[in-house]
């Protein structure tokens, strides 16, 4: 039981390590970023619109990091094999236009099959 315990423990302190220091080189690269700007002598509006422009694209970012994929996000080109519990289909992302092999599988036989 104990080594279940220091597992987690372990886990959760390597998570939140990771999530301080992107926070701390976050911080860090905001900070150049001002530097950069009051080099340039930029005026304040100046700043602010950058500075937007850079949230606007990390929020962007973070939004496509969260969505999850869907068949919806691919185009399907061809199938390239059968098997008991369904198919592989070589199918394009709409967006990246990556090409990709996805597999389609019949649930309900799966379970019944076990």
């Amino acid at each position: 039981m104990k080594e279940r315990a220091d597992i987690a423990k372990s886990y959760i302190e390597s998570k939140y390590n990771k999530r301080r220091t992107d926070e701390s080189e976050r911080k860090d690269a905001w900070d150049m970023l001002e530097q950069k700007m009051a080099n340039l002598m930029l005026s304040e509006r100046e700043r602010d619109l950058i500075k937007q422009d850079i949230l606007h694209k990390e929020a962007e970012l973070n939004r496509r990091a969260r969505k999850k994929a869907s068949v919806r996000d691919y185009d399907m080109l061809t199938i390239i094999g059968r098997g008991a519990f369904g198919e592989v289909r070589i199918c394009k992302h709409k967006e990246s236009k990556e090409v990709f092999a996805m597999k389609k599988m019949k649930k309900m036989e799966m379970e019944q099959k076990n």
